[in-house]
């Protein structure tokens, strides 16, 4: 008897699919036949300054859609309108460059990271590493790299409006810039921000369909950030 109600249950466990959606998104996806994707204009992760949606996770959600064999429907909007818009699962997935720190993982699933970016000091390959203390540095104006560098830091931020002309002198930037530089990243790391995506939360199945796919897509996801990513 006891045999026979372990293989009851676990007949009745197999039948059940884990982990699951409450509001069905996976199933709707594939049953509509398209992914509604929100995007709000993060370069490079998604730029919305030409006639389509352009970017990092543009590029990367274009893969997942053709992966599940279905269409792309493009949704245009503030953060806070898309957050708005996922939360009622009105969109099946955000793409804003989101940091996985980000105050809204309270209000929506964030993916695990796809990609990390970080800002570091750095210089031309073959020169010794510097002391950062009263370092004059280049960062470009209006950036992350230059706040950081000014709270963070006891080094002499010099904001010039692009680092395309840093002509050998040190600079704060992303990482993903350093080859189109042509520079070296020391060993002073300012910040490292861990990149996802949001999905409505609650919704498991699809959370964990597209976590899949993005865990194979690490390295790509390194390419497109090295060719997306412009001074």
């Amino acid at each position: 008897m006891r045999l026979l109600l372990l293989i009851g249950c676990g007949l009745a466990f197999a039948g059940c699919q884990f982990p699951k959606d409450p509001e069905g998104t996976l199933n709707q996806v594939r049953e509509r036949g398209s992914i509604k994707v929100g995007v709000t204009h993060h370069d490079p992760f998604v730029n919305l300054h030409g006639p389509e949606p352009a970017g990092v996770e543009v590029e990367l959600i274009e893969g997942f859609a053709d992966h599940l064999g279905v269409e792309v429907e493009w949704v245009e909007g503030s953060e806070s309108q898309l957050v708005e818009l996922l939360a009622g699962t009105e969109i099946d997935v955000m793409l804003a460059g989101l940091d996985r720190q980000s105050p809204l993982q309270k209000e929506v699933g964030f993916t695990r990271p796809y990609a990390n970016v970080e800002i570091v000091v750095a210089v031309p390959p073959g020169e010794e590493e510097p002391n950062i203390e009263g370092l004059d540095v280049l960062v470009e104006e209006n950036s992350e790299a230059a706040s950081i560098t000014e709270k963070e830091t006891d080094a002499d931020p010099i904001r010039v409006p692009s680092l395309e002309n840093a002509d050998g002198r040190p600079v704060v930037v992303e990482d993903y810039l350093l080859d189109e530089l042509g520079y070296e990243k020391t060993g002073h790391s300012l910040k490292e921000t861990e990149h996802c995506l949001a999905v409505p939360r609650g919704e498991n199945a699809w959370l964990v369909e597209l976590e899949r796919y993005l865990l194979d897509q690490e390295a790509v996801a390194s390419d497109l950030l090295r060719e997306e990513g412009t001074l």
